[in-house]
C-alpha cells in the first residue's frame, strides 16, 4: 500500500524541492514510521519546484494534481509492484495539499483507490479570507509566507506591481525568497526585523484577497475518513483556523477524527500525531 507525501513549506525557489535535498531528521523520522508499517511511499515535490515555471504556493488545484499524477506515476510502473491502496499524508503546506487531493480525487483520477487522508497544520483559506488576521507590526519569520504568496499573486497577475509595494528595507528579503529556501528567508526576515509594516509601502491586503479563492479548497466534501492533527501552540498555521476547517468540513458532510495537542508547535505535531 501506498502513502502520498505532501510536504510542508520548504520555498519556491528550484534549489528548495524536496528532491534535491536531504530530509529533515523531523521528516525522516516521520516517513520510516510508515514506512516501518509496510508502506511505500511517494512524494511530489509539486508543480514549479526544480523545474521550470514558478510554483504556485499554497494554490490547492496544481498542489492536488501534482499528489495525484504522483501516485499515477508510480503505480503505473510494473515493476516497483506498488498496491492500489492509498492514503493521503501531508503536513503544513502538504496538509493543505492532502486535504485538496481528497476533495479532487473522485473527478480527476477517479480509478484511485484512496482510503483517507493525515493532514496536520492544515491552512484554511476561504474565497473571502485567510486563515489568521497577524499583527502588521509583529516581526515573526512565519512572514516568509505572505512573501511567498506575493509569487503566486505575480503569477496570477502579471500586471501586479511588485515593486510599488516591496519597500526598499524589504527588497533584499524579497530577493532571496527567488533563490534560498525557507530557513534563510526565516532568519533573514527576523535578522532584518522585517514586519509587514515596514515591508510594504501599503496594506496588500485587498489587492492579494481577489487570490484567496486559488488558496481556497475547491470543496469541502472530501473522499473517505480525514485525521486532522492540530498543535494547541501553532503559531504558523492558527488553531482557530484549523477548528473553523474542521467544523465547515464536517457541516460539508466530511468524515473527520480531529485530535488537539495542547502543548505541541506547528512543526511537533508532525511526530507527536503518530
Amino acid at each position: 500500500p501506498l502513502i502520498a507525501w505532501a510536504h510542508g513549506t520548504v520555498g519556491v525557489a528550484d534549489v528548495c524541492a524536496p528532491s534535491w535535498n536531504k530530509r529533515s531528521d523531523r521528516d525522516t523520522r516521520y516517513l520510516n514510521h510508515w514506512l516501518s508499517q509496510g508502506y511505500a511511499v511517494v512524494a511530489s515535490d509539486y508543480q514549479g519546484l526544480g523545474t521550470p515555471g514558478g510554483h504556485p504556493y499554497l494554490a490547492t488545484r496544481p498542489a492536488a494534481y501534482s499528489v495525484l499524477d504522483s501516485i499515477r506515476a508510480v503505480q503505473r510502473e510494473p515493476s516497483f509492484n506498488i498496491g492500489k491502496p492509498v492514503v493521503l499524508v501531508g503536513q503544513s503546506q502538504g496538509g493543505g495539499a492532502a486535504f485538496a487531493t481528497a476533495g479532487h480525487a473522485s473527478a480527476y483520477p477517479p480509478e484511485l483507490d484512496i482510503r483517507g487522508t493525515v493532514a496536520t497544520g492544515t491552512p484554511y483559506f476561504t474565497a473571502t479570507a485567510a486563515p489568521a488576521e497577524r499583527d502588521p507590526t509583529k516581526v515573526e519569520g512565519v512572514f516568509s509566507y505572505t512573501l511567498y504568496i506575493l509569487h503566486l499573486v505575480k503569477q496570477a497577475d502579471p500586471s501586479f506591481d511588485l515593486d510599488g509595494l516591496i519597500t526598499p528595507a524589504a527588497q533584499p528579503v524579497f530577493d532571496l525568497t527567488r533563490t534560498a529556501c525557507l530557513g534563510a528567508v526565516w532568519d533573514a526576515v527576523e535578522e532584518q526585523k522585517l514586519s509587514q509594516a515596514l515591508a510594504f509601502t501599503r496594506d496588500p491586503t485587498p489587492e492579494v484577497a481577489k487570490y484567496f479563492p486559488l488558496m481556497a479548497y475547491e470543496t469541502l466534501k472530501v473522499k473517505g475518513p480525514v485525521f486532522m492533527g492540530t498543535g494547541g501552540k501553532d503559531e504558523d498555521v492558527p488553531p482557530a483556523g484549523q477548528t473553523r476547517l474542521f467544523t465547515d468540513a464536517c457541516a460539508a458532510g466530511t468524515v473527520i477524527e480531529r485530535h488537539v495537542y495542547p502543548t505541541l508547535d506547528h512543526s511537533g505535531v508532525v511526530n507527536g500525531s503518530l
